[in-house]
């Protein structure tokens, strides 16, 4: 492991190990995962982990976060939660993250004090502050711990600590709400939702995991890494893929030549 990684990787175990107990906000990507792997470690049998499910859940998050948390010998509570009966989320503002991650926020608190768990503890890395993240407005409001970040992990590192202590994710894709798939202010519904999980569930089934299927209306826009891109020429695979996403009721599917962007609806906010 690189000397950095590993100085910062102790500076987390220190940090963890100074806490009675937490209670560990849990996606199941790499980020969360190795935050709950350190806990665990570094506190044991004082530390739960809790996956926020929801219809803005992507495809096999719920399933993959249990099954990593069972790996891990961490307890585990799924809480559902319904987003879509906020009326500042299902609007879709641009700081609609901020009015989501607050309600979460409140879910974790009301767990947490259940438990009698000491702290909340989330994934948010050195590298998120680089990005637009109305969120972490919330994170610190409601005094949530970012251990990650104050130990000074980038996105690299985080991925290079995990590999190094084993986690089968740690090369898994970025895999942001399904809200983040809409233009800002067009209204989240369920039926909208419910199409593009369909539709993020054909690319997962036809082997293109990492593509993004954006909604604009009847319009279908996907969006793959450009090393994806060659793989809907083989034969069947593009006629098979139009007739299933059009199946979901978009009229049209189109493919956007600059491939796969992070945040693509920021720059129009």
């Amino acid at each position: 492991m690189d000397p950095a990684v590993s100085e910062k990787l102790e500076r987390l175990k220190k940090t963890l190990a100074s806490l009675k107990s937490a209670l560990v906000a849990f996606s199941g990507g790499v980020d969360s995962s190795l935050l709950l792997k350190v806990a665990a470690d570094s506190v044991p049998g004082q530390v739960i982990a809790a996956t926020l499910a929801s219809c803005l859940s992507p495809p096999g998050e719920t399933q993959a976060a249990t099954a990593l948390a069972e790996r891990l010998g961490v307890d585990h509570v799924v809480l559902d939660f319904d987003p879509l009966g906020v009326e500042a989320i299902r609007a879709n503002p641009p700081d609609r993250c901020y009015h989501c991650k607050t309600s979460l926020i409140r879910l974790l608190k009301a767990e947490a004090a259940k438990r009698g768990l000491a702290a909340i503890l989330e994934g948010t890395n050195a590298d998120d502050a680089l990005a637009y993240r109305p969120g972490e407005r919330a994170v610190v409001e409601g005094g949530l711990l970012s251990p990650l970040k104050e130990a000074g992990f980038t996105k690299a590192e985080v991925r290079a600590a995990a590999k190094a202590l084993g986690l089968p994710n740690w090369d898994r894709p970025a895999l942001p709400c399904l809200a983040t798939r809409f233009p800002y202010h067009a209204t989240l519904t369920e039926a909208a939702v419910g199409q593009v999980f369909g539709a993020e569930e054909v690319l997962l089934d036809m082997g293109l995991a990492g593509g993004r299927a954006r909604h604009h209306g009847d319009i279908l826009r996907l969006e793959f890494p450009p090393n994806l891109m060659p793989r809907l020429l083989a034969e069947g695979l593009r006629q098979k893929l139009v007739e299933r996403l059009q199946g979901l009721g978009f009229r049209f599917v189109t493919l956007d030549l600059a491939g796969y962007q992070s945040g693509v609806f920021d720059a129009a906010r």
